[in-house]
């Protein structure tokens, strides 16, 4: 049974989840988006990467070019979900965060990219406590 989670709703867009397709293995690098990879569904787990708070997240990187706007809205049942945009592709010189925008624990970033290269996300929660379960992801860059 898949459940609803959000949507972006600027440009249209629904993800769903499915807890038995959600990545069952904690990640401990960073994983490359292709130019098609456009929704994700993840879960943060004990043994991901951690922030320096501790929060455990995910960071997936992608490829820009100067001038586009990149999307990104995150959505859990399960934690408060947390969006950090970086302008380098290891998660690691943020410019971008965000909690709540899109209501209740679901957040959005958008931002125009002034340098064309290799960006990141991380999909993280606000608390490091609680900070455990499935989430979706959604990317569009325009």
């Amino acid at each position: 049974m898949k459940r609803f989670i959000g949507g972006l709703t600027a440009c249209g867009l629904v993800v769903t989840l499915a807890g038995a397709a959600a990545a069952s293995t904690p990640q401990t690098r960073v994983q490359h988006l292709g130019a098609e990879t456009r929704t994700l569904e993840g879960r943060l787990m004990r043994g991901d990467l951690e922030s320096v708070g501790g929060a455990f997240l995910d960071c997936y990187s992608f490829d820009v070019r100067a001038g586009q706007t990149v999307s990104v809205g995150m959505f859990s049942g399960d934690f408060d979900a947390f969006l950090v945009l970086y302008e380098d592709g290891a998660c690691e010189n943020a410019i971008a965060n965000d909690d709540d925008s899109l209501g209740g624990t679901d957040p959005t970033i958008t931002h125009a990219v002034s340098r064309s290269g290799r960006y990141s996300i991380a999909a993280t929660s606000s608390f490091f406590d609680e900070g455990v379960g499935l989430y979706g992801l959604a990317l569009i860059i325009e």
